[in-house]
């Protein structure tokens, strides 16, 4: 009887696992966000980047997503984060406010969280993501 009852606690807890990682948070990329913004305001995202630290003189916030380490300029397709208290080893690249710094490792991140679609505003991005988690890919 004990037995059967750690079987079923167990494989709840996988589907519970599962259900997490693939189905409360899809996998999405910022170009399918930023090209309909609509469809994902208020929905759980996973998103699958390069963390950006704006280290200089920027208008934004303090972490961006982008997808990918190479290629990329200020007018790249990126999401802003809305997150504080980030390690460190997770950064890829900063950026000064004119240009890209690659940090040894760049590793890429998978971001999830809540994406939100502020409307026009003068003082802070339009689009960003509330983060719930940040793991290393």
């Amino acid at each position: 009887m004990l037995f059967t009852l750690l079987v079923v606690v167990f494989l709840a807890a996988g589907v519970l696992w599962m259900y997490q990682q693939y189905v409360a948070y899809p996998v999405v990329t910022i170009g399918d966000m930023l090209a309909q913004p609509q469809g994902f305001n208020g929905r759980r995202v996973a998103v699958k980047g390069v963390l950006v630290k704006n280290v200089g003189a920027y208008w934004g916030g303090t972490y961006s997503l982008y997808p990918s380490d190479t290629g990329i300029a200020k007018d790249s397709p990126h999401i802003e984060l809305s997150v504080t208290g980030i390690s460190e080893n997770l950064v890829g690249l900063t950026f000064d406010g004119s240009g890209f710094q690659k940090r040894d490792g760049c590793p890429r991140v998978t971001v999830k969280g809540v994406f939100r679609d502020r409307g026009l505003v003068a003082d802070a991005p339009r689009y960003f993501i509330e983060v719930s988690s940040i793991t290393s890919d």
